[in-house]
C-alpha cells in the first residue's frame, strides 16, 4: 500500500490494484491546497472543517463519515469509535479511527484522537503495519500523549500528522514535529510516497508534506 501526504491529517492511500482512498480532506482555509484529487473512497474521522471536506476529492463512489465495517473492492474498512478530547467528547465531540486492510497490510488512521486508548479499542486495532497519529496537541493528544498511544499498541511504522507547519493556519499553534520525533531513535524522512509492506523494523517515518 502506498501512502501520500496531502497536508495536515489528509492522506491518499493507494492499493496495488489501484483503489484510491482519501482520509480527512480539509477546507482550503487550513493553509494547504484543497485536496481535489481523484478518489474511489473518502473517509472522514469527524465533521470539523479541517477533516470533513468530503466533497473535495473527485469521483468517490463511497463516502464514510459514520461507523462502518465493510469491504470495498480490494480493501476492508472498519472503524473504532473514540473521542476528540479527554472528556468523552464533551469538549470537541467524537472521532473515528479508520483501519484499512489491503495488500496484506493493516494501516490505521487515528483522525483527531484526543485520549489514550482503552483495552477494547487496542484489541480492535490489532497489530498494525502502520499507524497515522496526530501529535500536535491543543485539539488532539500531544507529542508525549501520542508516544504513549504508540507504546500501547502493536505497530511497526509510525507516521506523525496534525502538527504545526509553515503552511498550517488553524488559528492556534500546534506542537512541532520535533517534539514527537525526539522521543524515538529510528526516524526517517520520506522524500515521496511511503510504501507500507509486511514486516520490517520498528520506526517512525515522517511523510513529506506538500
Amino acid at each position: 500500500m502506498k501512502i501520500t501526504a496531502l497536508g495536515h491529517a489528509c492522506f491518499l492511500f493507494e492499493t496495488k490494484n489501484g483503489t484510491r482512498i482519501v482520509v480527512d480532506p480539509f477546507e482550503p482555509s487550513v493553509g494547504y491546497d484543497e485536496p481535489c484529487v481523484a478518489a474511489d473512497i473518502v473517509c472522514a474521522s469527524h465533521g470539523h472543517y479541517d477533516h470533513g471536506n468530503v466533497t473535495a476529492p473527485v469521483g468517490a463512489k463511497h463516502v464514510f463519515t459514520q461507523s462502518v465495517d465493510t469491504q470495498v473492492d480490494d480493501v476492508r474498512i472498519y472503524t473504532i469509535s473514540t473521542f476528540h478530547d479527554e472528556e468523552k467528547g464533551a469538549l470537541r465531540g467524537t472521532n473515528l479511527l479508520f483501519v484499512f486492510e489491503a495488500d496484506g497490510v493493516r494501516v490505521a488512521h487515528l483522525g483527531d484522537l484526543g485520549h489514550q486508548l482503552n483495552e477494547e479499542q487496542i484489541e480492535r486495532l490489532g497489530c498494525l503495519d502502520a499507524v497515522l497519529i496526530p501529535i500536535g496537541g491543543t485539539f488532539t493528544v500531544d507529542a508525549q500523549g501520542a508516544k504513549a498511544v504508540c507504546d500501547s499498541i502493536c505497530v511497526k511504522k509510525i507516521l506523525p500528522m496534525h502538527y504545526q507547519s509553515a503552511k498550517l493556519t488553524l488559528g492556534k499553534t500546534l506542537g512541532s514535529l520535533e517534539d514527537f520525533t525526539s522521543q524515538f531513535e529510528n526516524v526517517t524522512y520520506a522524500d515521496g510516497p511511503i510504501e507500507i509492506e509486511e514486516g520490517g523494523n520498528f520506526g517512525v517515518i515522517v511523510p513529506k508534506l506538500p
